[in-house]
C-alpha cells in the first residue's frame, strides 16, 4: 500500500486525556518523547511506550479511545515500544473502537505512520523498516509488517507497506 509524506499533530496538552484512555502514567512513555498525531493519508495517534512489558500490559479503556479518535478524527491508537529483536524495529499495539475494532493484528495503515514517526524523531536513519503486531492480543495473532520510504532532500516523500502473515488456525462455519 502506498502511503503519502507524514504531518504530525501536536497532542502534549492532552497527554492526560491519552494516558487515562491507556490506564498508563507519565513513567510508562518513553523517556523524552511524547505521543502525537501522524497523518500519512490516515490519521494515528502514536504512543510511545518505555518497554514491551508496559506494552502487553495495557488496559484499553475502549470508551476514551473512541471518544479521542472521534474528537481528532482518528483511525485509532497505535501504541508502540523498541524491539529487542535484531530485525525488528518496534512492536505494536493497534486499537480502533471508533471503527470496531478492539484489537488488530496487522495495521499497514497505521505501521506507515509510525515509521516516519520513527524515521522523523531520529530512532532510526533506516529507510526499510520492519514492524512487529498482534502479538499481545488475547489470542496472540503476530504480524510483520515492513515500511519503505522514498527520500527526497532527506524527507519522507512517500512510503510504500507491506507484510508478511500466516495462518495461524482455521474454523469451519455453520450457519
Amino acid at each position: 500500500m502506498e502511503q503519502v509524506a507524514p504531518s504530525y499533530n501536536n497532542v502534549e496538552g492532552e497527554l492526560s486525556e491519552i494516558l487515562a484512555s491507556l490506564n498508563l502514567t507519565k513513567t510508562d512513555l518513553m523517556q523524552g518523547h511524547l505521543p502525537a498525531i501522524v497523518n500519512t493519508g490516515n490519521s494515528f495517534l502514536i504512543v510511545p511506550v518505555a518497554s514491551n512489558n508496559i506494552l502487553k500490559g495495557i488496559q484499553a479503556n475502549m470508551i476514551r479511545i473512541r471518544e479521542y479518535s472521534e474528537k481528532h478524527t482518528l483511525i485509532g491508537y497505535y501504541i508502540f515500544c523498541l524491539s529487542s529483536e535484531e530485525s525488528v524495529n518496534a512492536s505494536t499495539r493497534m486499537f480502533a473502537p471508533r471503527y470496531g475494532i478492539d484489537e488488530e493484528s496487522a495495521t499497514g495503515m497505521a505501521a506507515g505512520p509510525l515509521a516516519c514517526y520513527l524515521f522523523d524523531k531520529d530512532f532510526t536513519e533506516e529507510t526499510e523498516l520492519t514492524i512487529k503486531q498482534g502479538e499481545y492480543m488475547t489470542v496472540p495473532s503476530p504480524s510483520l509488517i515492513h515500511v519503505n520510504f522514498m527520500l527526497e532532500n532527506e524527507k519522507i516523500k512517500k512510503l510504500y507497506v507491506g507484510g508478511d502473515a500466516f495462518v495461524s488456525e482455521e474454523r469451519i462455519i455453520k450457519f
